[in-house]
């Protein structure tokens, strides 16, 4: 059996020494890891294994229970959000820019060939809120309403372009993101001849009937009264509502590319 000084490896990779032994209890304390901890075990222990080899400990540990190999946990990732379960479109966003100055960058070689019509990327930053993180779901053929102070000042379609991560935030005036780092999805952007107003009392009557609250994994652009939610960014649209957006575009000859218009798709 073990006695004091004896050298042992303590659960399969400290060196430790065998500090004493309680006959009475049937246990061994050791010191191990560098000295900094001490533990009693009982004889036979599978943590311990002696450095000489000790019949006497093999017998005790053949009397012990096999140990449990407990399985590591699984990492269960979160459910992926199923608008479609819950009212809001798969492929109608609603992107919120308090300054559409600020909040886009532009290509401007492209912009060069059209004031109307360009590509520009859509930046968010990396903080853990849906409003965020809702730009990696965006998918190539998603349609984006562009909204600021004015209403609805745009409509783009998110192109092929794969999303880029570790980007730096292009807002250079915004002094809370300018510092950091996001992601971005670069988009066909088309600029309305005039603004969609969304504070005239039927349209916000319309969307008070329509926009979808309490859902935590998708909350909603809108609030109560058909206004806008303070501190929305990026969002999916409510099919009712995205299908009024696409009708007074359709209708209302708002955007000067009438092969983007006609090839809208279809509010899913």
């Amino acid at each position: 059996m073990l006695k004091p000084n004896d050298k042992v490896i303590v659960k399969k990779e400290f060196d430790g020494i065998v500090e004493g032994v309680n006959r009475h209890y049937k246990t061994v304390s050791v010191v191990y890891d560098g000295g900094s901890r001490h533990e009693s075990f009982p004889w036979g222990a599978y943590e311990i294994e002696p450095v000489t080899p000790d019949p006497d400990w093999d017998n005790e540990r053949a009397a012990l229970p096999a140990p449990v190999k407990l399985a590591r946990p699984t990492k269960v990732k979160p459910a992926q959000p199923q608008p479609q379960d819950q009212g809001f479109s798969q492929n109608y966003w609603i992107l919120v820019q308090p300054n559409s100055a600020d909040e886009v960058e532009i290509d401007l070689k492209s912009r060069l060939e059209s004031d109307s019509h360009y590509s520009m990327y859509i930046w968010a930053p990396d903080i853990n809120a849906w409003r965020y993180q809702n730009i990696k779901f965006l998918k190539p053929g998603d349609i984006v309403f562009h909204v600021d102070g004015t209403g609805i000042f745009g409509v783009s379609r998110v192109t092929e372009d794969p999303l880029k991560t570790g980007v730096p935030c292009p807002y250079v005036t915004n002094a809370t993101y300018k510092n950091m780092k996001g992601a971005e999805r670069k988009v066909d952007f088309h600029k309305l001849i005039e603004p969609i107003d969304l504070n005239n009392n039927n349209m916000k009557n319309f969307i008070d009937q329509n926009y979808i609250s309490g859902v935590k994994n998708m909350p909603s652009a809108f609030q109560k009264g058909g206004t806008i939610h303070q501190g929305s960014y990026l969002h999916r649209l409510e099919k009712e509502i995205a299908k009024k957006f696409v009708s007074i575009v359709k209708t209302g000859n708002l955007i000067i590319d009438k092969n983007f218009v006609n090839n809208l798709p279809q509010v899913i």
